[in-house]
């Protein structure tokens, strides 16, 4: 089983706010926003491990 974290909303929120209407502050870049995008985009492969209410040890990879 394969699951892919959603990405998108965080790249189109960041889309949205480079769209807007330029202010005083906004014209300045804004790294932390910008660098949190890029770190949620990078992410490759993460792994998981869930105890079932049986007992059972499920290990998940997401990729």
């Amino acid at each position: 089983m394969t699951i892919t974290p959603r990405i998108d909303t965080v790249l189109s929120t960041s889309r949205m706010a480079s769209t807007a209407a330029p202010s005083a502050p906004s014209l300045s870049p804004r790294p932390i926003q910008r660098d949190a995008a890029i770190a949620a985009a990078s992410v490759t492969r993460t792994s998981s491990r869930a105890r079932l209410r049986s007992g059972t040890e499920v290990f998940v990879l997401i990729s």
